[in-house]
């Protein structure tokens, strides 16, 4: 169907005046679309005018006129906050508030609004500006803590973290504008917030602004890790490449942009690019800036995205990176070249800086397996405080973990490192190179089969290319000088003999092999090194190659000679004419010497190191006599002899530590008072055996009866099925453990430590006083408390917190006479009665042989004597001022570890509990060299001999009167016949109730001239802990109704299955005696049968076993080893018998034989023992 004309008319005028009005006013008037820079207002505004023909207007008369103004109009878009934008009407418009409110409605209402109109389009421009300046444009790019701390934004980063990580549409994550959009988001918190620091005062906590940084930076960096797992969602292998390479070029870009940025590079960017840029940077930063940042997201962005991308080829990163960092500079400033020279510079000296410490880590690891502090204290500390140190040590060396707790782990060498040693390594000294030098051959001599004799080590070449501009350096070894200078070396070691220079001989072969070695391209044949050694010079008669050739001629060179014919094999294929040469040059040349050797001229193996310690022996006698007539001859000392110096001619036995201060480095005798560094502190391994827990009673019993032995090489134990099955119930019951529940069985006591390195007195007040100062300026966490007086060693880190001196050089007490038994076989505790301390005259010849005896037991040197001064109202010097200082200074330590008891810097406590400590941390020990001394630690000894000797040094002081004693306090010679009335008749019961007998023994001091010698003592106390041993077993046993129960019973208790019937019965009918009447008759026949005595036996031994250690370790700490082991100790199968014998004590087994039978005991024991049996059991102690 045609339409007609007038429709067609109609429809052409109809769509006529839309596309006017279209073009005219939506097009041309609605200018929001347009940039405010680029658009023409008044051109817009001609060009929509309305044709009034269009719309059914034919006279022109009835149509408006143009207003010539223009609109500026805001819409919702803008509109973000309805306070912000009333204000930003508010500016734009100059009107009253109510009319921006009206405004801000009506966008919200229809979407837009008019603003202000005006003829002028600059003016609205300019009020457009202010319209649309929102308050993020406006605020300060930082980021306050405070706004950390609300919670809002990390509830919105939250949702985004959780929107993007649960999306799995590729079409949405993989956008172009997601990274950058990332970027945008990240870059807000780049380096931002700052945060102050003390730089000047140390505080715990600095700010509490830290609490709202570790909540905050989880929340931002969670969103660069979840963004970039988006990215590896449904791409092939090859998309993913291309996505991540171009994530990592936007990331390095905006990254760079930030810091081209000056005002981010001034005020918050913190990044440290080392010592090359901050040394050419215009502005120079301050070490004490106290303005530090955390945040940097994008680098963790950067970071996330390398490891997602997962580059097979570390150079395709590098490159990279690279590629990124020069297309986001984007121009040839100054600035960019010198970033770029400084980044390339950098790569340079961390290559050098890690190849330095690889070698340094090669060197010292080749000589065997070190842990982690032993190998640091063999490298320059500036290497080892290298940030490269751990990842080098880590790369070049393999960690084994220690196999027991005792050990620490250890660091061995890889094997593809071994062709980097260098036995002539700069930092060697002779001793060091030559057995790398033997190592090196040995290692040559399992995978050739040659001879070590044979073997010679190649100088290792370096590659031209590697040597950069410094390729030519050597080169100073082709020059006739440098040769003849060789020639002159190697004559004098000839002419002075070999043997007086064999290091010197060995230097110079080296330097020829390697000469010989380099190739130079660039020099003619005749100027080569090989060809100057073969000629001859004017000056000279003999070459270098000649020279070299007379020590093959000689027979003491021997070890050399495969050197000296590697260095021919070099020159002969260097030099053409070489033989011809030679035949010249040496008269009965014979070509056979530039070979190997047949058998029969082979030196073997046990010849070569038999005469090279024949030789090295000498060289060291000669060295040492050198040294000596040096010293004789300016000490003068055959004229002029001091007592000091002919004390230490005659010294002998064990020798303390020499005086040499690791602070001051000073050996000097009169420097002031030298001594050790301890760490005194309370230690809770000191346990009570629980008679009330079954399980721990069967634990502690159950352990092997040898503490010198571990369990696999233990004498059998016999164990009923009720204990195995009892013992695995209840550990498996618990996951680690069971733990020790049992708190009143535990005791915390003082013990003391030291890592055996010390100093003087005066310098360890000054290392106090500058410690306590610097902890003022350090920030972080210190293992030392200053409040405690805790420091570090200075030389090994190690925690101490006392001063102990050393006023005594050597030990030379026997230990052999120490432990013999008085000549008399009376007992002098018989006569101990407390009717004769009433007698003056006894009293008076007792303390005088107390002091007689401390004199001669004391072992002070004559400079410990000066300083310690024998007068107590006279204290001239300043030594004796600083010892009067130090005994202050070790009761004010002790009396902050024991408040609120009181100890003495004397007193014997902190020795007991240490000898137990020692005793304890050797137990499950195997150690096939001897007795328990023998697994002492020197440390352990060194700490043990210098808290001895300082109590028996104290004790002849006080009983000198070298000190000032309060007449208050009672007399030291009273205080020392004291402790030796807790082992007389009459006190001997309360002793078994009250006193550990350890600490009795360590308390009472051995007097021999007044008949209490340490034979007696020992005996004493040995017989004292025996029978307070019985006295607790046989009442807990009682009390506990023999442990019976559904489950277990006493006779559970595992024993050992060495020992004799006759000593369980023995033991068996001791307890019987010493048990309430009518005990064991309630018991079941079973509880009662002979296997009791077994287990009493075992429980016994067991608990004697520890005393007798530690009574052993006391006697070694007071005298140097003289006496071993005998046979008899050697033969016995328990260690109780073992020590016993050789403490010159009876047997355990006889003296447990001899309770009952009361043969050979002193008369107050026999008494004893017969009064309790009268009496039925121990409750009349």
């Amino acid at each position: 169907m045609t339409p007609s004309l007038e429709l067609q008319t109609t429809l052409t005028d109809t769509v006529g005046a839309v596309l006017d009005y279209v073009i005219d006013v939506m097009c041309q008037s609605d200018q929001q679309f347009n940039s405010a820079q680029e658009s023409d207002a008044k051109h817009y505004s001609q060009g929509h005018d309305l044709d009034p023909l269009k719309y059914g207007y034919s006279d022109s008369d009835k149509t408006d006129e143009l207003s010539q103004k223009f609109s500026l109009i805001a819409y919702n878009d803008q509109v973000r906050h309805f306070r912000d934008a009333v204000q930003r009407i508010h500016l734009a418009s100059k009107k009253v508030p109510e009319f921006a409110e009206m405004v801000a409605k009506r966008i919200q209402d229809h979407g837009r609004a008019t603003v202000v109109r005006s003829r002028e389009p600059n003016l609205l421009f300019e009020r457009q500006r202010l319209l649309s300046a929102t308050a993020a444009l406006s605020a300060n790019t930082d980021i306050s803590l405070n706004s950390l701390k609300n919670r809002r934004w990390g509830q919105l980063f939250f949702d985004i973290g959780y929107i993007v990580s649960r999306g799995q549409n590729s079409d949405v994550s993989l956008t172009d504008s997601m990274v950058p959009m990332t970027c945008e988001i990240l870059a807000l918190f780049q380096g931002k917030p700052t945060m102050k620091r003390e730089t000047e005062s140390h505080v715990e906590y600095e700010s509490s602004d830290y609490t709202a940084y570790f909540h905050a930076i989880p929340i931002i960096y969670q969103l660069a890790e979840y963004v970039t797992q988006c990215l590896k969602i449904g791409e092939a292998q090859n998309r993913k490449e291309e996505i991540f390479q171009s994530a990592i070029r936007h990331v390095v870009k905006v990254i760079l942009q930030l810091e081209n940025l000056p005002s981010l590079r001034a005020d918050h960017n913190e990044v440290d690019y080392g010592i090359f840029s901050k040394s050419l940077r215009s502005k120079q930063k301050d070490a004490n800036n106290p303005v530090v940042s955390f945040l940097h997201p994008l680098h963790l962005f950067l970071s996330w995205l390398i490891e997602y991308a997962s580059f097979k080829d570390s150079d395709e990163l590098i490159r990279l990176i690279h590629d990124a960092s020069i297309n986001a500079t984007n121009d040839n400033s100054v600035e960019a070249l010198e970033n770029k020279g400084l980044f390339m510079r950098s790569l340079t000296v961390d290559e050098i800086t890690r190849v330095k410490i690889e070698d340094e880590i090669i060197h010292q690891l080749c000589l065997g397996s070190m842990n982690y502090t032993k190998l640091c204290s063999q490298i320059p500390e500036h290497i080892v405080s290298e940030r490269f140190f751990d990842s080098t040590l880590e790369k070049v060396a393999l960690f084994r973990k220690p196999t027991s707790g005792k050990e620490s782990g250890t660091f061995v060498l890889r094997d593809e490192y071994y062709k980097r040693v260098n036995p002539y390594y700069h930092n060697y000294s002779l001793n060091k190179r030559d057995e790398v030098l033997k190592l090196m051959k040995e290692r040559v001599t399992r995978s050739s089969q040659q001879s070590l004799i044979d073997v010679v080590i190649e100088p290792a070449h370096a590659s031209p290319g590697r040597a950069g501009i410094y390729h030519s350096l050597g080169r100073f070894t082709s020059s006739q000088h440098f040769v003849n200078f060789l020639v002159t070396c190697l004559r004098y070691v000839l002419m002075e003999g070999s043997r007086k220079l064999d290091a010197l001989l060995d230097t110079l072969l080296h330097v020829v092999h390697t000469c010989a070695s380099e190739q130079w391209n660039e020099l003619r044949a005749d100027e080569s090194f090989c060809q100057r050694a073969v000629g001859t010079d004017i000056g000279l008669l003999l070459s270098l190659a000649s020279t070299l050739y007379n020590l093959l001629l000689h027979d003491d060179v021997k070890e050399h000679h495969a050197k000296v014919r590697a260095i021919f094999r070099c020159l002969h294929t260097s030099v053409d004419n070489f033989l011809l040469q030679m035949e010249r040059q040496v008269p009965n040349f014979d070509l056979k010497l530039l070979h190997a050797p047949g058998n029969n001229m082979v030196e073997n193996d046990s010849e070569r190191k038999k005469r090279l310690a024949t030789r090295r022996q000498e060289k060291l006698m000669a060295k040492f006599k050198k040294q000596q007539a040096l010293f004789v001859q300016q000490n003068d000392l055959l004229n002029d002899c001091s007592d000091t110096e002919m004390e230490d001619a005659d010294e002998d036995g064990w020798k303390f530590p020499t005086s040499h201060c690791i602070l001051c480095q000073d050996t000097a005798k009169d420097a002031g008072p030298f001594g050790l560094i301890v760490h005194v502190s309370r230690s809770s391994e000191f346990r009570e055996i629980p008679f009330e827990d079954d399980y721990w009673l069967m634990k502690a019993f159950s352990g092997n009866a040898n503490l010198d032995r571990d369990e696999k090489h233990t004498y059998p134990e016999a164990k009923t099925q009720a204990f195995k099955d009892f013992m695995k119930n209840v550990e498996e019951g618990s996951v680690i453990g069971p733990g020790f529940k049992n708190d009143g069985n535990v005791s915390s006591k003082l013990v003391s430590l030291t890592c055996g390195h010390g100093m003087h007195f005066n310098c360890y007040i000054q290392f106090l006083a500058s410690n306590r100062s610097r902890s003022n300026h350090i920030t972080r966490n210190t293992p030392d408390n200053i409040e405690h007086r805790e420091f570090l060693c200075p030389l090994c880190k190690a925690l101490n917190n006392m001063f102990v001196p050393i006023l005594w050089t050597a030990n030379n007490r026997s230990l052999k006479d120490f432990l013999l038994p008085p000549p008399s076989s009376l007992n002098a505790f018989d006569d101990l009665l407390r009717n004769k301390l009433h007698d003056k005259s006894w009293f008076h010849t007792f303390c005088k042989a107390a002091s007689n005896d401390l004199q001669e037991y004391a072992i002070l040197t004559n400079v410990a004597r000066d300083i310690i001064g024998q007068d107590s109202d006279s204290l001239s010097s300043t030594g004796q001022q600083q010892f009067r200082i130090l005994l202050s200074n070790m009761f004010q330590i002790l009396s902050l570890l024991t408040f609120p008891q009181i100890f003495k810097a004397d007193s014997s406590n902190i020795l007991v509990n240490t000898i137990k400590a020692t005793e304890i941390s050797l137990r499950g020990v195997c150690d096939s060299s001897g007795l328990v001394y023998h697994q002492i630690s020197n440390n352990a000894l060194i700490n043990l001999r210098a808290l001895n000797e300082f109590r028996i040094t104290s004790l002849m002081m006080k009983t000198s009167n070298w000190v000032k004693n309060s007449h208050q306090k009672p007399d030291t010679h009273v205080k020392i016949l004291a402790n030796l009335l807790t082992l007389s008749a009459e006190n001997f019961n309360k002793s078994i109730l009250q006193h550990d007998f350890l600490e009795i023994l360590v308390n009472v001091f051995p007097m021999p001239g007044a008949g209490f010698s340490f034979h007696e003592i020992l005996r004493a106390c040995f017989i004292g802990h025996v029978i307070q041993t019985l006295n607790i077993l046989s009442t807990k046993i009682e009390e506990k109704g023999f442990f019976n129960n559904d489950v277990i019973s006493i006779l559970d208790i595992p024993f050992s299955e060495m020992i004799a019937p006759d000593d369980a019965r023995t033991v068996f009918h001791l307890f019987k005696a010493l048990l309430e009447p009518g005990s064991l008759r309630r018991l079941s026949s079973a509880i009662s049968s002979e296997i009791l005595g077994y287990v009493l036996y075992s429980m016994l031994l067991k608990s004697v076993t520890p005393f007798l250690r530690q009574s052993t370790i006391f006697a070694f700490v007071n005298c140097h080893f003289d006496s071993g082991p005998n046979e008899e100790s050697e033969s016995s199968i328990f260690e109780a018998d073992k020590l016993a014998v050789y403490l010159l004590q009876d047997r355990y087994d006889e003296f447990v034989r001899s309770l009952w039978l009361q043969h050979n005991i002193p008369n107050y024991i026999v008494r004893r023992l017969d009064g309790v049996i009268d009496a039925g059991g121990w409750e009349t102690l």
